[in-house]
């Protein structure tokens, strides 16, 4: 098996996903740069990453949906991470970052649901619970 540099590999996919605009293709990159978040700017690499695979992919009938869902869960995923442990309260810093955070997932969604995409009723039933 043909072993790469990291530095290599991310050069590779960084010219070469967008010459191939298939869904399953930008989740694989996407997935890459989440294995990255303990770099420096990591969390907000994966986020440029999943905009960039939203401009390129996002609109696509049948496969959109999977790549907004993968967004939605990785931002709810983030925001799980900033909920304080059970029997502890959170302090203000905290609580900003969950508005905020709470905010991000929300526009998400109101995002996905302005883009005709299948399995919108899904969605729309996501965002209210």
């Amino acid at each position: 098996m043909l072993s790469l540099a990291p530095s290599v590999l991310h050069n590779f996919r960084h010219l070469c996903v967008p010459l191939r605009p298939a869904v399953a293709v930008w989740l694989e990159y996407v997935q890459y740069t989440i294995g990255g978040m303990a770099e420096e700017d990591g969390l907000s690499t994966v986020r440029v990453t999943f905009e960039r695979a939203l401009t390129a992919v996002g609109i696509h009938t049948a496969g959109g949906s999977i790549l907004w869902e993968a967004y939605r869960e990785f931002e709810c995923a983030m925001l799980a991470g900033l909920q304080p442990k059970p029997g502890s309260i959170a302090d203000a810093d905290t609580m900003k970052q969950i508005e905020t955070q709470t905010k991000r997932v929300a526009k998400l969604f109101q995002r996905q649901l302005s883009v005709p995409l299948i399995c919108t009723f899904i969605v729309h039933v996501g965002f209210w619970h």
